[in-house]
């Protein structure tokens, strides 16, 4: 089946760069006891809600995105980056620098990685860049990509709500930290189980009647039609008012859980946007998160992949 409205997909958060350097550590300084590295390879990705778009585009989804970036060199990569992957680019540049994460790994290993970044604080220059793109998404889909940098505050959060409602926009929420009252009206909200754990303010056990109760309670609370739990080896639970269903873990093996929500909120997206209903949707987006496990670093899937 075709997909349908593949210009109407936004992405809204906080953007990333991710920086790869990798090599050979067979051997400690002399200098503090610490490996070497010889550095064979350094590659730049898109990371943050950026890998979301990234993931989105995978799929064969055109797709636009939001978000802060820097005056810096680091925004040019990731401008470079977008025009590779045919991403409407819509960010804006602040006055903070490029969010950028810098993983540092050894025969596969991730041994450090270093953040560079400061929060942003202007909720009232993203509101005004955000009037300037939000119509051209009239009667699509909306993904909040909320990385707790800064622009997902509650200020600009309200305004975004408040335009989808407007504009027949469907938000999805990947959600960050324990202040949800941000989220309220949303569509869907797809917490992991720690998630959904701080915002109830105690360590939830990932068994399924556990997850079915407290995600209710938080459904009610913040007035959110729908809930993804994602949980680890337990695969995933729906819940929607009046029903729940829970999903099996499809992972063969795992090998890296970098970027492993993004990938399933952009597969949840291109179901519904193929006419699935909601269960199939998140029946496809399990199958891709079982597949994106099992790969190293902050990667995507492709259609070929889910067999589509």
């Amino acid at each position: 089946m075709s997909i349908k409205n593949t210009n109407k997909v936004l992405v809204v958060g906080d953007v990333m760069l991710d920086i790869y350097i990798s090599g050979i550590a067979n051997r400690l300084s002399p200098e503090a006891p610490v490996p070497v590295l010889k550095v064979n390879n350094e590659h730049c990705v898109l990371g943050g809600a950026a890998n979301v778009a990234n993931n989105l585009s995978s799929l064969g989804i055109k797709c636009g995105v939001f978000g802060f970036k820097g005056d810096d060199q680091n925004s040019i990569i990731l401008d470079n980056l977008f025009k590779d992957k045919s991403i409407d680019n819509l960010t804006f540049t602040s006055s903070v620098s490029t969010i950028t994460k810098t993983r540092i790994v050894a025969q596969k290993q991730q041994i450090v990685r270093l953040d560079r970044e400061v929060n942003f604080n202007n909720p009232s220059k993203a509101k005004l860049a955000y009037e300037k793109i939000i119509k051209k998404f009239k009667n699509g889909y909306l993904i909040i990509s909320d990385y707790g940098k800064g622009l997902c505050s509650q200020e600009f959060l309200s305004h975004v709500f408040l335009q989808s409602k407007l504009l027949n926009i469907k938000s999805f929420v990947d959600p960050k930290g324990n202040k949800w009252e941000k989220y309220k009206g949303a569509f869907l909200v797809k917490p992991n189980v720690k998630e959904l754990s701080d915002i109830l303010g105690f360590e939830l056990e990932n068994e399924d009647d556990a997850i079915v109760h407290y995600g209710r309670n938080i459904m009610e609370k913040y007035n959110i039609e729908n809930l993804l739990i994602t949980r680890s080896e337990n695969g995933m639970t729906l819940l929607r008012q009046n029903d729940f269903m829970h999903f099996h873990s499809e992972a063969k093996e795992v090998y890296d859980v970098s970027g492993a929500g993004d990938t399933v909120i952009a597969t949840l997206v291109l179901g519904l946007l193929e006419g699935k209903n909601i269960y199939d949707a998140t029946k496809l987006a399990n199958t891709a998160a079982g597949i994106v496990v099992g790969k190293f670093g902050t990667a995507n899937i492709n259609k070929k992949e889910l067999r589509l």
